[in-house]
């Protein structure tokens, strides 16, 4: 069990079904199990302190953009789900916190939940402060790809709103730290000609399947297999460890 009372938020991507949501909570604390992590969120009455900050999907890959890209209330609707959210865990943890215990919270956000999860902590800063040390991991995220048609539907609207590009063009004064994780052959985070770069004050870190080929293979279904994957692979998970190990430090 951890001396510090630590939480772990999930911020999840788009096309999320109804079934996919209800079995989110079972999914996360299963993964964090099966890679050793959970007893680091544990606190010793047996609570685990990780929350799924969900938002509303429409379990469609394309319903889901189209929705965001046209509906500003849509966008705040989800952000605000997230802050929701990211209260909860922050008012939890400072509840079980006790003598010279310290609290931090890790936001693992994947897919859209990257630029989603980053306006939700943007919004949450009170001067350039958070109540709970908290650290961002953002995995298989748009924000760090270079395509135009990506960086221009992050930037605004259909509707002519702004969204997260204008709006937050940098990490959160807040944030200890951002570590941004991406795959050179997932689409979603990088282009396949003009390729990847880091969002300003985000630590990019490139992570690679074994035996993974040096392009794309147009005959696969590579959202699938590089996109969706991340979570099944030891790498992901010892960096959201080493992550909570430096939220720790003093």
């Amino acid at each position: 069990m951890s001396t510090d009372v630590l939480g772990f938020v999930w911020i999840h991507g788009i096309n999320q079904s109804e079934s996919d949501l209800r079995d989110m909570q079972d999914w996360i604390l299963r993964h964090l199990r099966q890679f050793g992590l959970l007893d680091r969120f544990c606190q010793t009455d047996g609570t685990p302190m990780v929350w799924c900050a969900q938002w509303r999907s429409l379990g469609s890959f394309l319903g889901d953009l189209e929705d965001l890209s046209r509906h500003r209330t849509r966008r705040e609707e989800a952000t605000l789900d997230i802050q929701n959210t990211i209260r909860q865990a922050w008012t939890t943890l400072e509840t079980y916190r006790y003598g010279t215990a310290r609290t931090a919270l890790l936001v693992c956000a994947h897919s859209m939940g990257q630029p989603l999860g980053l306006m939700a902590l943007h919004g949450l800063q009170k001067d350039s402060t958070y109540p709970v040390r908290t650290s961002l991991l953002s995995v298989g995220g748009p924000l760090g790809n270079q395509d135009p048609v990506v960086r221009r539907f992050l930037h605004t609207g259909v509707d002519g709103s702004y969204w997260v590009r204008h709006l937050v063009p940098q990490k959160p004064t807040a944030l200890f730290e951002w570590t941004d994780v991406w795959n050179p052959l997932d689409p979603v985070c990088c282009a396949p000609v003009l390729g990847y770069s880091a969002y300003p004050g985000a630590c990019g870190t490139m992570f690679k399947v074994m035996g993974q080929p040096p392009i794309l293979n147009p005959l696969e279904r590579n959202v699938t297999k590089y996109h969706g994957m991340y979570f099944e692979y030891d790498e992901i998970w010892h960096e959201a460890n080493a992550m909570l190990t430096r939220l720790q430090s003093p």
